[in-house]
């Protein structure tokens, strides 16, 4: 049983992908989706978000997602979230088209029943050849996972500077903190639960909603945004809509390989 959805937004959006509910019963699967890989596609070198996805599976580690990842030499990342309801179990890899990411980082949350994340990512060396649709997959781990995958183009391509998690969370409100982003920095965070029919909201800016599901005990958003200006011990939250007893939260941070504030400084003095 698994839900799939993709979502795709203007690289110059601001606005929040709007999210969708899936209803799952035992005897039946139920899949919405939408449009892929935008057409409008980078015309700059700035970091742009291209395209969300997510699926959940009820059966383990056999239910892939898809996600269109557009065409080689664009300077693609694809950042890749999973969550479980479960405690300490790791995955063993994740694999965009057959290839290997690389992990960020995990936040294993004990309490209770427990709530596990991951951050798992490759960007265009890894992706190679490799375009279009493909699948997105994973191995290891137990139970039932969500997977929420995000594409950008026009990247970094040197990783993450660093990561931050909340692996403690009690409430509904996930915070995570102690965030450094340098100027134009590009941020990606994802926030988890152990609650099936949650929704995130209130996401701290400038990051913009990219997934929100939630089925089968834990519930999970992922969000991005580019800050403009230099940002130290910053804290990153998410609210989830019902009380999740248990949550995780995890931002990592990309260097900017442009200048976003120059950019739209220059195009305000051309305008006056």
């Amino acid at each position: 049983i698994w839900a799939i959805k993709i979502d795709t937004l203007c690289p110059s959006s601001s606005s929040s992908s709007s999210s969708s509910s899936s209803s799952e019963s035992s005897s039946s699967s139920s899949i919405s989706s939408s449009s892929s890989l935008s057409s409008s596609s980078s015309s700059s070198s700035c970091p742009n978000f291209e395209a969300a996805t997510y699926v959940r599976s009820n059966s383990g580690n056999d239910t892939p997602i898809t996600l269109d990842i557009g065409s080689a030499g664009t300077d693609r990342l694809v950042a890749v979230f999973v969550n479980v309801e479960d405690t300490g179990t790791s995955l063993t890899n994740v694999t965009v088209d057959g290839k290997s990411c690389t992990k960020v980082t995990e936040a294993d949350n004990s309490s209770g029943a427990g709530n596990h994340m991951e951050l798992w990512y490759i960007d265009e060396d890894g992706l190679g050849s490799s375009n279009g649709t493909v699948n997105i997959a994973f191995t290891g781990g137990d139970g039932d996972w969500n997977i929420h995958a995000h594409l950008y183009t026009g990247a970094s391509q040197d990783g993450p500077i660093d990561s931050w998690i909340n692996d403690s969370e009690l409430t509904n409100t996930v915070d995570v903190t102690g965030v450094d982003v340098p100027t134009d920095g590009l941020v990606i965070a994802g926030f988890g639960g152990g609650l099936s029919t949650g929704t995130w909201s209130s996401y701290t800016s400038p990051l913009t909603e990219r997934t929100d599901f939630g089925a089968d005990g834990s519930s999970m958003g992922t969000a991005s945004g580019i800050e403009t200006s230099s940002q130290t011990n910053k804290t990153y939250q998410a609210t989830c809509s019902g009380t999740i007893n248990r949550g995780t939260g995890i931002v990592a941070v990309w260097k900017a390989i442009c200048s976003v504030s120059s950019s739209s400084s220059s195009s305000s003095s051309s305008s006056s």
